[in-house]
């Protein structure tokens, strides 16, 4: 069969569908889906014609999201707010509907400097959707009550259906700056820790901004389809919300690190903390792997996330599960240790719940948390923005977020990539701010921005 006539097939029985289901008055958001090939979703997603994407991979469930344009956008500037609007659109509306976005790591402080473009928490609902789960595939548009049977059929006229790959080719690097610097680094940690000596403060992270400039403008789905092998075990997640295409800014994240996922009454979520980096030698990165596990300093990192989590799900939980002894979660270029937590959730407890008690963790704020939300403020000069926020999505009885760590903000010509570490007792200031030039290295290499 020519290839026109299979890409007009879908096209055509994805609007007969629609014209079936938007017969007569609609009070309420609908979803019309088709089955259709699998392929690849992020370069689906890159040929699309609307400058609204986001794009999610759950780490190793083989569920993946691409959603192109707005069919309904929820702003707010808090999370009761977002409940407010979003928790009526979810209950009256198709049951498969689920939204996408992400929230700053500190929602009640206005965005400033990179990321003035993104609002506080931003939640879509995407108006053309492709979903891929266990190696089918559905092709979806979600509709309004007000939108008309034209528009939709012209929308689905406007779908891209053999996207081309993705081009490999990035801008030359022309500049590289850092906030802070090592200087103001050392200083940062050394004011923290002296804070741990009079105040009930046991943990802080302390995280650094480096922006990297180039010769034209950068591309984040390239950026994003670079990483490859390094994506593996983590979650990934692309969103640029109301950006035209000539300077597209967008944030993605390869993280590891789940916040939480509530699906059939039950709640997973992580404590990880502690990182160490991998060896090409097989003796060697054992070595590594063994002497996390068995750090003290580390260990003692990890648990506070642990305490944390334990205690914010208790109360929401019947038979809260927990692993009392981490294991050692390997990724591409580095390693954490992990805690699994799990449980079933009390009656009535929301995906809106788990995001107030859960976020942030010890793992990316600190412990106690209103003392390390303090000493982030006062010693840290830049704005995280979505760095080390919730990313992910929510539906009516199901939701999935990561922490937004392992990540970067595209702004036209310049890459800003956010990184933290840890500080607790006994943290030495020059290590810290090793682990984290490994942890800028390496994602640094896994987007291919060196070798």
């Amino acid at each position: 069969m020519p290839r026109a006539a299979t890409i007009e097939e879908p096209r055509h029985r994805l609007i007969k569908a629609a014209r079936q289901a938007l017969t007569g008055s609609r009070r309420s958001l609908a979803r019309i889906e088709i089955s259709v090939e699998p392929m690849d979703a992020l370069a689906w997603l890159y040929a699309q014609p609307w400058p609204d994407r986001v794009f999610w991979d759950g780490r190793d469930d083989g569920w993946t999201m691409a959603g192109a344009g707005i069919a309904d956008r929820v702003d707010a500037r808090s999370m009761d707010a977002l409940e407010l609007e979003l928790r009526p659109r979810l209950a009256t509306g198709d049951p498969a509907l689920r939204y996408f976005g992400a929230m700053r790591f500190r929602s009640e402080i206005a965005p400033s400097g990179e990321w003035e473009a993104f609002p506080p928490t931003q939640f879509v609902l995407p108006r053309i959707e492709l979903r891929i789960s266990n190696f089918t595939a559905t092709l979806a548009v979600n509709v309004a009550p007000d939108d008309s049977v034209e528009m939709v059929e012209a929308t689905i006229a406007a779908i891209e259906w053999d996207p081309p790959n993705i081009p490999g080719a990035l801008p030359e690097m022309v500049g590289r700056a850092d906030c802070p610097d090592e200087p103001g680094w050392l200083c940062s940690v050394d004011q923290a820790l002296a804070t741990m000596q009079t105040t009930d403060l046991k943990k802080v992270v302390l995280a650094r901004r480096t922006s990297y400039v180039f010769d034209a403008i950068l591309d984040p789905f390239i950026l994003l389809s670079r990483m490859g092998a390094a994506r593996q075990h983590c979650f990934q997640g692309l969103i640029c919300f109301g950006q035209g295409t000539a300077e597209r800014t967008a944030f993605l994240t390869a993280t590891p690190e789940r916040l939480f996922r509530m699906e059939g009454g039950e709640v997973i979520s992580e404590a990880v903390a502690g990182s160490r980096v991998r060896s090409s030698d097989l003796d060697r990165d054992r070595l590594l792997g063994n002497e996390l596990l068995h750090s003290e300093k580390d260990r003692r990192e990890q648990l506070y996330v642990l305490e944390a989590i334990r205690s914010a799900l208790d109360p929401v939980t019947i038979n809260l599960q927990f692993d009392s002894v981490p294991s050692v979660l390997n990724l591409s270029h580095g390693r954490h240790l992990r805690s699994m937590v799990k449980g079933s959730l009390a009656k009535s407890v929301t995906a809106f719940d788990l995001l107030r008690r859960l976020h942030p963790t010890p793992a990316v704020c600190g412990s106690p948390r209103d003392l390390a939300l303090n000493a982030i403020s006062e010693l840290e000069t830049f704005d995280r923005g979505l760095y080390a926020g919730p990313i992910g999505w929510i539906g009516r009885d199901d939701a999935e977020f990561a922490v937004g760590i392992r990540s970067g903000l595209v702004a036209g010509n310049r890459l800003h990539l956010y990184s933290g570490a840890g500080i607790v007792e006994g943290s030495d200031a020059g290590l810290e701010w090793d682990e984290i030039e490994h942890k800028l290295d390496d994602f640094s290499v896994a987007l291919g921005l060196v070798a």
